[in-house]
């Protein structure tokens, strides 16, 4: 993970365990849980990496020219600590037209959940918080009411009834 967010090297093609899995949820820089993608704007591109037609939100990245390896690609980077994610070009889907080529390595998916219906928090708290996913994993609870993610806190808040 170092040489790409710090070295801005190139993950291979068809290597990561993103580039053809769709499941709901949200992608965000594994470096420092900066939001960056939502799964609904993810696509098939099959180019060998994940494919997004667009950022979760307008400031979630920035943009520098890269001329390395002689071409002329445009890098996309993580606003809140510089870590490089991949490329953005100009083949996209509608309606942005555009292909956010990203590395797998760059990114950490925390899925949606949905409950089926409200229920009692197995803590027996009102209110259950988690340190990153990790904890989640660790420590599944069942038929959570409502489930807010605050990644950008680095944190998971799970509000139970």
């Amino acid at each position: 993970m170092y040489a790409v967010a710090r070295e801005q090297a190139t993950q291979a093609a068809f290597t990561g365990k993103y580039w053809n899995k769709n499941p709901m949820g949200t992608y965000y820089c594994a470096v420092c849980g900066n939001k960056l993608f939502r799964s609904d704007a993810k696509f098939a591109s099959t180019c060998g990496w994940p494919s997004f037609f667009e950022a979760a939100r307008p400031n979630a990245v920035i943009y520098r020219e890269d001329d390395s390896y002689g071409m002329n690609r445009t890098e996309v980077i993580c606003v809140r600590c510089g870590s490089h994610l991949g490329h953005i070009f100009d083949d996209g889907p509608p309606p942005t037209l555009k292909r956010f080529c990203m590395n797998s390595v760059s990114l950490d998916f925390v899925p949606a959940i949905k409950s089926k219906r409200p229920g009692r928090c197995t803590f027996k708290h009102d209110c259950c918080l988690f340190y990153n996913s990790i904890w989640y994993k660790l420590f599944p609870i069942f038929q959570i009411q409502i489930f807010i993610q605050k990644r950008d806190l680095s944190y998971l808040f799970v509000y139970c009834k």
